[in-house]
């Protein structure tokens, strides 16, 4: 009752799957079970699965969970393994994308958030039972989830710049999670007179256009977009 009434709250719960289960195999320990839990696996550094109790149906996501180094009860940290250890990597995940639905006005709820989470994992085949599952990763997960526009700076020339020299070179930057394309314009008072896009890659870019222009008054931008074709820009 206490998972399925976090979850219809919109709150994760992460359970580890288990470890072991003698004398059956593919099965699931309680409550990581429960219909509404998110039950985590472990995976090595290689994403091989760690246990014969996690190849199962019901089985929602695996992490890094082998020789995963925390604190310790007694003091200091210690090295364990398991899907104890896989559970707060999911844990974690959940609490950034969260962080981030809050600061992007975005609401997902649990299945959703859950499904998108094996959709941009890496992907862990298990022959034993030809069986899927995603392991987690943060990064691509939270491009998916990006409705943030980029950043834009215009460097140069700076706004009301008078220049007697004809070849001027433009200056601008952008920043987001995943940049695609950066769009350069300049325009008259009556029609764009310079277009062109650039691929690009990253978080962050810094982009020179070297333009011959006639004499008369001009405006200019930088147009950036990234993975999920969020625009920003900045005044021209």
């Amino acid at each position: 009752t206490a998972i399925n009434d976090a979850v219809a709250l919109d709150i994760p719960v992460t359970i580890a799957a288990g470890n072991y289960w003698t004398p059956y195999s593919h099965k699931i320990g309680t409550p990581a079970c429960i219909q509404n839990a998110t039950a985590v696996g472990a995976v090595d550094d290689s994403d091989d699965i760690f246990s014969s109790y996690q190849r199962n149906d019901i089985t929602d996501l695996m992490a890094p969970g082998i020789t995963i180094s925390s604190l310790n009860y007694l003091g200091g940290t210690s090295s364990k393994s398991g899907t104890s250890m896989a559970t707060p990597h999911v844990a974690g995940v959940i609490a950034l994308l969260k962080q981030y639905f809050n600061s992007s006005s975005q609401s997902q709820n649990v299945s959703y958030l859950q499904t998108m989470l094996n959709n941009t994992g890496v992907e862990v085949y298990d022959a034993s039972n030809d069986s899927s599952y995603g392991r987690v990763d943060a990064y691509s997960a939270l491009i998916a989830f990006d409705v943030t526009s980029p950043s834009v700076n215009l460097i140069s020339p700076v706004q009301n710049k008078v220049s007697g020299n004809q070849s001027q070179i433009f200056s601008c930057n952008g920043t987001d999670f995943d940049l695609s394309n950066v769009t350069f314009q300049i325009s008259n008072a009556t029609d764009i007179v310079y277009n062109e896009t650039t691929a690009l890659t990253g978080i962050f870019n810094s982009s020179e256009f070297n333009v011959t222009l006639d004499y008369t008054d001009y405006s200019w931008n930088c147009l950036f977009k990234d993975s999920q074709n969020n625009e920003g820009d900045a005044d021209s």
